[in-house]
């Protein structure tokens, strides 16, 4: 009996012992390489991150402290096959309340700066050999106007039909370049005997939730165009000065079109990231998207373009404010 009860013993220490061995809540660890970089287009200086995975030895993952970037890799950015760009590592001090002890690394070029619907490639050679890649094509530069009854104009605001057309391209594409924009109107109040310089965002439309009325703003589309209806105009232009009488304190200076281009790569990853496309749904894990090649992360390009569009004498004067380019 005393043999069994020894043997139970020993198996059970076994059994015990190797379950032990399997029950490992962090796995088998196995290296990831991740480079993020957006080329912007509006600018001939570019900057991107190399980093790698990290194993910790605890549920907390704040509790490293070794910096994941990765320096010495050898990255080459290529606009067609004739201009070609090295970016160099270099590092930056961080902040002291960074979990990081060591400064930050990151790569960056100056003198690259791609042109409209040109090709780029990305290319980054680790010190272990290892190679990441990618590629993209750059968006097409805006060129900005306003569209009234009359044609195109620079000074159409307001225009003589129901709606302002905001125009910065002719073509959408049903893939590819997609713009992000955002129209206000840039004016200066008289604060204290100082003029100081605001900003009145335009929406595109109003709505009503609960009882309650809230702007609703331009989002991505791939439409070089924004159509606003000239009521939603007129009143921004009412409450740039709403509950103050003295509407001669306020000095129009134009209406600014700003817009931010996405290559395809951006689109792609916006919409597979964005959050609150259904209210009714809750994302239980992050997307885990990338479009490198041999590793993970984002790389794409973007413009941000802005131009000053005039609003005409008599529409600025209609609302008591005076205009910043004439006067009487």
């Amino acid at each position: 009996m005393r043999k069994i009860i020894i043997c139970f013993m020993m198996l059970g220490a076994f059994i015990f012992t190797s379950c032990k061995d399997d029950l490992n809540p962090y796995g088998q660890g196995k290296e990831k390489y991740v480079l993020n970089c957006i080329i912007r287009a509006d600018t001939n200086y570019q900057v991107l991150t190399l980093t790698k995975n990290y194993t910790i030895t605890n549920l907390n993952p704040y509790s490293n402290t070794d910096d994941p970037a990765i320096q010495g890799a050898l990255i080459r950015v290529w606009e067609g096959n004739d201009t070609v760009a090295i970016f160099k590592d270099t590092t930056i001090t961080r902040d002291a309340s960074s979990s990081y002890k060591t400064p930050f690394t990151i790569y960056h070029t100056r003198g690259f700066q791609p042109l409209s619907n040109s090709s780029i490639k990305i290319e980054a050679i680790l010190p272990n050999g290892k190679k990441l890649s990618s590629s993209s094509t750059a968006p097409q530069y805006p060129s900005f106007s306003i569209l009234g009854q009359g044609g195109v104009g620079d000074s159409a605001v307001p225009p003589p039909n129901s709606y302002v057309t905001f125009k910065w391209g002719t073509v959408a594409y049903p893939k590819g370049t997609v713009y992000l924009p955002r129209i206000s109107v840039i004016y200066k109040k008289l604060e204290n005997g100082v003029y100081t310089r605001k900003f009145k965002y335009i929406p595109v439309d109003y709505f009503t939730y609960a009882g309650t009325e809230y702007p609703e703003y331009p989002t991505l589309s791939n439409k070089p165009w924004l159509f606003i209806d000239t009521s939603v105009v007129n009143r921004s232009m009412r409450e740039i000065s709403a509950g103050d009488g003295n509407k001669s304190n306020y000095v129009i200076y134009g209406i600014l079109i700003e817009v931010l281009s996405l290559d395809d790569n951006l689109t792609a990853y916006y919409n597979s990231t964005v959050k609150g496309k259904d209210p009714y749904s809750i994302n239980l894990y992050e997307t885990d998207y990338t479009n490198i090649d041999g590793g993970y992360g984002v790389f794409g390009i973007q413009i941000f373009s802005e131009a000053m569009i005039n609003i005409s004498y008599n529409y600025v004067t209609s609302f008591g404010y005076r205009h910043a380019y004439r006067t009487r």
